[in-house]
């Protein structure tokens, strides 16, 4: 402390840092201030710098975010671009990243004790630079069970058992035999006894593969949604371990997507698409079009697959009654080359 009598404050949520010719936000005589009308789950920046008279210091910084509030508006999407991803894939827990206002657990020793974390590799995104990374094992008793726990929401705005949350969930390569990961609900983020498990995804695959989870049989008290991948997965499977990318946390729609759409019987001029219903629908649309081409009418198109060498098949579906409610497109591409048909 030199010869200042009063201080100089800038605070920011946005990442300029301030020079000389910054306009503070306030100053103050005194050595400690209160700022009020901040915005909460928020990143802040604040910088002090001494005013000594005739000169001032250089500013100091420190970080801080205000207090997270449950979600009370919905759709809540998040694809981890906007973070601050890291590259190496031991984390310990004070370098985890995932999002402001989610939590995680972790059981693993200190190498892994940050899982799940934001990992950046365009290579393991299903778009963008971001996902998030799970790694555990039964190899030894070090590993446990991990935990992303997403925002709080609002009950008082929405029921658990309206929700429905998709996903783009992947194994993470061809050296693990698949990803386990249960999706629940948690009324408490800090206790890995709450969680409810409210559906179970296994991944064989280390292409993405979107699925949507419901709420609607959870009958609990709980708010926030979580992702566990737990310790032991399939068995005879010693590491479970996988990627997640492009959340998304919504009301469930009156008309529900099909789902497990698969094509079949592939010829050169044909093709059979089957699907699951997603709930009390009666009636589907289905139209064939090269890829890369938009649906103009609901329609088989007939296309030359000697010249076409992609295809998309985009199935449409219509409410009870057939009354069509949602024109949703759930698409799954059929790529062709060398003859051999693959999807």
């Amino acid at each position: 402390r030199g010869s200042e009598s009063s201080w100089d404050l800038y605070i920011t949520d946005q990442n300029n840092e301030p020079d000389e010719n910054t306009i503070p936000t306030t100053s103050v005589s005194d050595t400690f201030y209160t700022e009020y009308n901040l915005t909460p789950a928020t990143l802040y920046h604040a910088y002090v710098r001494a005013n000594c008279g005739s000169e001032f210091s250089g500013w100091k910084i420190i970080d801080f975010a205000t207090a997270c509030v449950p979600l009370t508006t919905l759709p809540y999407m998040m694809d981890f671009d906007s973070e601050n991803g890291i590259s190496s894939t031991t984390v310990t827990a004070s370098e985890n990243n995932l999002p402001l206002c989610w939590d995680h657990l972790c059981g693993t020793y200190s190498s892994y004790a940050g899982y799940p974390f934001v990992y950046s590799s365009s290579t393991y995104a299903a778009s963008g630079t971001n996902s998030m990374r799970f790694y555990t094992s039964t190899s030894t008793t070090d590993y446990g069970n991990q935990y992303a726990i997403l925002p709080a929401i609002d009950l008082s705005y929405y029921q658990m058992n309206n929700l429905q949350i998709s996903m783009d969930v992947r194994k993470n390569s061809t050296s693990y035999t698949s990803f386990t990961l249960y999706v629940g609900v948690m009324t408490d983020a800090s206790n890995p006894a709450s969680f409810v498990p409210v559906d179970t995804l296994i991944l064989p695959n280390t292409t993405y593969e979107n699925h949507i989870v419901y709420f609607t049989n959870y009958e609990g008290l709980g708010n926030r949604i979580a992702l566990m991948a737990p310790k032991v997965g399939q068995s005879g499977v010693s590491y479970n371990t996988g990627y997640v990318d492009n959340i998304i946390v919504e009301t469930i729609p009156t008309c529900i997507k099909p789902t497990n759409v698969t094509l079949s019987n592939v010829t050169t001029n044909s093709v059979d698409v089957n699907w699951i219903p997603g709930a009390e629908e009666t009636a589907w649309e289905v139209a064939v079009v090269a890829h890369g081409d938009d649906v103009v009418r609901l329609e088989l198109l007939g296309y030359d697959a000697g010249l076409v060498q992609d295809y998309r098949v985009i199935l449409e579906y219509h409410g009870v009654g057939g009354a069509q409610v949602n024109r949703q497109l759930l698409c799954k591409e059929m790529h062709i080359f060398s003859g051999v048909y693959h999807v």
